[in-house]
């Protein structure tokens, strides 16, 4: 099994670090990708993160991965206006992988096209937004719609670790 985890400058460092341990912890190989690989990123806290990029958007294929995980912060507003994001995360959900969406990354939904019709949660901040793309914001810390899940924030990865057989399950053909 394969994840990639998006990630871009303001990223909420907490946000690429327990995805990245716990998809490590179940088998995955992640592999983290940004606008430029082996460019540093620096998060919202002012943390270089030492899981330096090794993958560029536009290398990122679907059916080379099983799960896609978009880390929050701040990264997402700008992460979303990259073509390539938006179409990998767009055939990743209509392949049935695990589209994966931390605190602000529901942007990401919104602008891949794959919000609309979907029970989301995420920072309350993007609600207004959610609700605009015909998504249905949801006041809970984990939402699993199909193979769209979505985390509150950070502070809910308690949630998100519970209850991990359930989020694999998101993933078309997958028994979890």
């Amino acid at each position: 099994m394969r994840a990639v985890i998006l990630v871009g400058p303001m990223v909420d460092e907490y946000e690429v670090v327990v995805p990245y341990s716990l998809f490590k912890a179940y088998g995955f190989e992640v592999d983290i990708a940004s606008f430029k690989a082996g460019e540093e990123v620096v998060g919202k806290r002012g943390v270089k993160l030492e899981l330096v990029p090794n993958k560029s958007f536009s290398e990122l294929k679907a059916d080379e991965y099983d799960a896609v995980i978009i880390a929050g912060g701040y990264a997402p507003d700008k992460v979303r206006r990259d073509e390539n994001v938006k179409r990998f995360v767009r055939e990743m959900y209509e392949k049935g992988k695990l589209v994966l969406s931390i605190c602000h990354g529901g942007w990401v939904l919104i602008s891949a096209g794959v919000a609309k019709g979907k029970k989301v949660t995420g920072s309350k901040g993007i609600w207004d937004d959610l609700r605009n793309a015909g998504a249905e914001p949801v006041d809970e810390p984990l939402v699993i719609d199909g193979n769209v899940v979505s985390v509150k924030t950070w502070r809910e990865f308690d949630h998100l670790i519970k209850n991990f057989d359930k989020v694999l399950k998101a993933i078309k053909g997958t028994s979890g």
